[in-house]
């Protein structure tokens, strides 16, 4: 089988790596699954595109900033708005719960799986 060499920044190998590692396959899998995609679409197998720019925040007048101010209140009475570790929190558990899928997937394939103490620490450990 020929050999393909390609340079990447050491960040994006370590992250790659790991994803491709929780899944069950190596570098060289993820990259041959990529090619076969690829031809497959006759192209890209996803969308590249610039992303939108961000909405502006500038604020132009008192008036602008006071209708922002109270579409940020009433967001936050109508119980819309939630703190940082709520979130973090929910995301957490929504984490754990497709992790717990995807084991028992792994599992049922008789695939390697790391468990969630492994997981958790591969990605801090990650640039």
């Amino acid at each position: 089988m020929p050999t393909v060499q390609f340079r990447t920044d050491e960040a994006t190998k370590v992250k790659a790596a790991a994803i491709f590692g929780h899944l069950g396959i190596t570098m060289s899998d993820a990259i041959n699954m990529f090619l076969r995609q690829a031809i497959l679409h006759g192209g890209l197998p996803f969308e590249v595109k610039i992303p939108p720019a961000p909405e502006s925040v500038t604020v132009r007048s008192k008036e602008e900033l006071r209708e922002k101010l109270e579409i940020g209140l009433r967001q936050i009475e109508e119980g819309k708005v939630h703190d940082a570790r709520t979130v973090m929190t929910k995301y957490r558990q929504y984490i754990k719960q497709e992790l717990a899928k995807a084991k028992t997937k792994a599992k049922d394939q008789n695939s390697k799986w790391l468990s969630e103490e492994e997981f958790w620490a591969d990605l801090e450990d990650s640039p």
